[in-house]
């Protein structure tokens, strides 16, 4: 009798360990979706289907280039805060990536991209100075490109010297571009010195005209 007893006993103990450890995997388990879920809830559908075929690809996640191409499809669905937010994440868990100067110049490129679109042209031209600092330890952008952007904006804020001097140098990088001697022509007119206008205006039809 004592030894069915302690038969019982042994069998309803394992029966409460075994329904302990399946609650906690079920638990496990639904947080781990409940996390992938709330990751989800908060963005858009356009968001979602796209990042749902990009996830895919990534076996190691919450890398820089995790986040910039999280950054990159909220961009494409025109989400340009939550874009940031992402290009953000990615510039802060850089520091030990092979790759970290490529993502540092990528980050900062697009949030000064974003904040030129939407009118932040002080902070589009902080972060697109920042980019071509990095410029030089990556080669993922045409550093003549960075020079360009930079330029535009300085030319927004009206500072047309500035403009000149970036337009020159992004000149000098890739001097068979016909729109860069136009848009330095507009900044040279802009101070009224127009004989300098003149003659990128004459440059730019010149190359426009040998494409």
């Amino acid at each position: 009798m004592e030894l069915k007893n302690n038969l019982l006993n042994n069998i309803r103990y394992v029966i409460l360990l075994l329904v302990f450890v399946i609650g906690i995997i079920t638990a496990y388990f639904y947080i781990g979706v409940q996390t992938n879920n709330d990751s989800l809830s908060n963005t858009s559908p356009c968001f979602n289907d796209a990042w749902q075929e990009r996830e895919h690809n990534f076996t190691q996640k919450n890398t820089s280039e995790y986040y910039i191409n999280r950054g990159l499809d909220h961009l494409k669905c025109l989400e340009y805060q939550m874009s940031i937010d992402e290009f953000n994440k990615s510039i802060n868990v850089s520091g030990d990536d092979s790759k970290k100067y490529d993502w540092l110049l990528t980050s900062n490129f697009y949030i000064g991209f974003i904040n030129f679109e939407i009118g932040n042209l002080e902070e589009s031209l902080k972060y697109y100075s920042t980019a071509i600092e990095y410029s030089g330890n990556s080669t993922v952008r045409p550093k003549w490109e960075l020079y360009r952007n930079k330029a535009t904006v300085l030319a927004k804020l009206s500072k047309y010297n500035e403009a000149i001097s970036d337009y020159t140098k992004a000149i000098e990088l890739n001097p068979n571009l016909w729109k860069l001697y136009k848009e330095r022509s507009d900044a040279y007119t802009a101070l009224d010195m127009l004989d300098e206008a003149v003659l990128d205006l004459e440059m730019s039809e010149k190359i426009k005209r040998s494409n």
